[in-house]
C-alpha cells in the first residue's frame, strides 16, 4: 500500500484564495516534488564536501604534479556542480514545500514560504505522465507519477511523486482535471520537464 506524505490543514491564506476563486470545499492536501526538491541540497552539500576534502587531501598524495593538477581540476568541477545544486536546493528551501490543496471544484497550490494560487478544474488542463528513476548498485529503480498542469494564463507547471509517496493523490487530481492515464516518458525527458516547469520554487 502506498505511503502518503501528510500535509497540514490549509492555512488562512489558502482558504482565502480558495474562496476568491470559488473552488468549493476543501477535500485533501498533499506534498508534491518532495523527493526531487529535497535531493538538490543534499547532493550539493555532498559534492562540495567531496571536492573540498579531495583538494585538501591531494596535498598529501605522492603523485606527479601533472596528475595532481588534473585531479584538482576534476575536484573543482565537482565543487562547482555541488555549488550549483546547493543554490537550487536553497532556493527551494526558501520558498518552502509545494503543497497542493484539492477542493471540490478546483485546487490551490501553495509554497509554504511563498506564493499561493487557486484555479478551478474547468479553467485548467492537465496531462499525467510516468517515469522510472534509475537505481544504482545499492538501490532499486523508483517509479514516479507526474502531472503537467496548464494554468489559465498559459503557464505550465509540472509536479511528480514516487509510487511510495503521493502518486495516488496525483492520479486522483489528474482525473478530476480530465487527464487520461499516465503516458510513459523517458527519465531524462521527465526530469527536464520537472526542472523547466517548477512552480514558485526558484
Amino acid at each position: 500500500m502506498a505511503r502518503t506524505t501528510p500535509a497540514p490543514t490549509p492555512p488562512d491564506r489558502v482558504a482565502s484564495a480558495a474562496a476568491q476563486e470559488g473552488v468549493g470545499p476543501w477535500l485533501s492536501s498533499f506534498v508534491v516534488n518532495s523527493r526531487r526538491e529535497g535531493s538538490w541540497l543534499v547532493t550539493g552539500v555532498i559534492a562540495l564536501l567531496v571536492a573540498v576534502g579531495g583538494i585538501v587531501g591531494s596535498a598529501w598524495l605522492d603523485m606527479p604534479w601533472p596528475g595532481r593538477l588534473v585531479l584538482i581540476v576534476v575536484l573543482v568541477l565537482v565543487g562547482l556542480f555541488g555549488l550549483f545544486c546547493a543554490v537550487i536546493g536553497s532556493s527551494f528551501r526558501r520558498s518552502g514545500r509545494w503543497i497542493v490543496h484539492r477542493h471540490e471544484h478546483g485546487l490551490v497550490m501553495e509554497r509554504t514560504r511563498g506564493a499561493v494560487l487557486a484555479v478551478r478544474y474547468d479553467r485548467a488542463a492537465a496531462r499525467l505522465f510516468g517515469y522510472v528513476e534509475p537505481g544504482d548498485s545499492t538501490s532499486e529503480p523508483i517509479p514516479h507519477v507526474g502531472l503537467e498542469l496548464t494554468l489559465p494564463d498559459g503557464t505550465v507547471c509540472a509536479m511528480a511523486e514516487p509510487e511510495s509517496g503521493n502518486a495516488d493523490a496525483l492520479r486522483a487530481l489528474g482525473a478530476a482535471l480530465g487527464a487520461a492515464e499516465p503516458a510513459a516518458l523517458d527519465y531524462r525527458e521527465a526530469i527536464e520537464k520537472l526542472s523547466d516547469q517548477s512552480w514558485g520554487g526558484l
